[in-house]
């Protein structure tokens, strides 16, 4: 996908794998690379499915240093 990216025009893609929490890790990466944004998707879970698993994209939100683009499921 990365390569689909820049083949777009869009600048610079990384992709990136962690073990653990994963919005701790993206917000790690996020904070020591500098990124300029970060981009992901979501599951769509709302209510209980939310409550129990929680929520990477909200938890990013609160704690990354850049902005974050955010895209549902269709």
């Amino acid at each position: 996908k990365a390569k689909e990216f820049q083949e777009a025009g869009i600048a610079t893609v990384e992709s990136y794998h962690t073990l653990g929490s994963a919005a701790i890790g993206i917000s790690d990466f996020t904070q020591s690379s500098h990124a300029s944004l970060v981009a992901l998707c979501t599951h769509g879970r709302s209510g209980i499915g939310r409550w129990v698993l929680g929520s990477v994209a909200e938890k990013l939100v609160l704690s990354s240093g850049a902005p974050v683009l955010i895209v549902r499921p269709q």
